[in-house]
């Protein structure tokens, strides 16, 4: 006789839906972009991602490839947040995602396994996290080579808060670092985004011009970093 499991999950697309428009009027004018990392964190993202499109959503960030081929079919912009590694860039330019570049090398491989197609990037700036991106420091003169690659449109550049939920100044510090490279950068980014969760909530700044777009995974599911603010009740 098999037995009939005891625990259940019961996901709840309205109250999602409105804690996505939450988001959206707490972080105005910045648009929101929802990371659904680890399958939306085992809720299932493409019924979270779906219906997130329908809620208004123009893009969504995953951490990898394989999370992006799952979302495929869902017709909507699609960034990969974390490092392509070489045998994953062909299947990533033929499907179209948006690629992170935080290197001179790493814009090289892509480039040169683009073919006839212009791959849309993110530019990856490290502006004190310490593990993703190309620092600060270095950031103007290595995207002056990066922007010598024709088949690479940049579309988007972003940074990330390692500790806004604690340590304000630190964090205001990093967007200080972030627009004196914008300022000074003379491309002009579509898409520019510093604010994660825990931004959102404990800089208000960073939903602020010239930043225009924050992301949010935990947040969608009405959880919040225990140590920081809460802005608005999530369900």
């Amino acid at each position: 006789m098999a037995h009939q499991h005891r625990n259940t999950l019961s996901i709840d697309l309205r109250a999602l839906k409105e804690n996505f428009h939450k988001l959206e009027k707490l972080s105005s004018p910045s648009q929101v972009m929802p990371v659904l990392k680890a399958n939306a964190y085992g809720l299932g993202a493409k019924e979270i991602a779906a219906e997130l499109k329908e809620s208004g959503a123009k893009i969504i960030a995953v951490a990898d490839l394989n999370e992006a081929l799952d979302l495929r079919d869902l017709d909507i912009d699609i960034l990969i947040l974390g490092d392509i590694i070489p045998e994953e860039i062909p299947l990533a330019i033929r499907n179209n995602f948006i690629l992170p570049i935080g290197s001179l090398e790493s814009a090289q491989l892509i480039s040169e396994h683009a073919g006839e197609r212009r791959v849309f990037c993110h530019l990856v700036i490290d502006s004190g996290m310490g593990r993703l991106g190309i620092p600060a420091t270095q950031a103007l003169d290595e995207f002056a080579e990066i922007a010598k690659l024709e088949k690479l449109h940049f579309d988007g550049v972003y940074t990330h808060f390692p500790v806004a939920y604690s340590d304000r100044e630190f964090s205001l510090q990093q967007i200080e670092v972030f627009k004196d490279f914008l300022n000074q950068c003379p491309h002009t980014f579509k898409r520019i985004h510093i604010a994660n969760s825990d931004g959102i909530h404990n800089i208000p700044e960073a939903c602020q011009a010239p930043f225009n777009l924050v992301r949010t995974g935990l947040n969608l599911y009405g959880c919040f970093d225990l140590e920081g603010a809460q802005r608005v009740q999530l369900e």
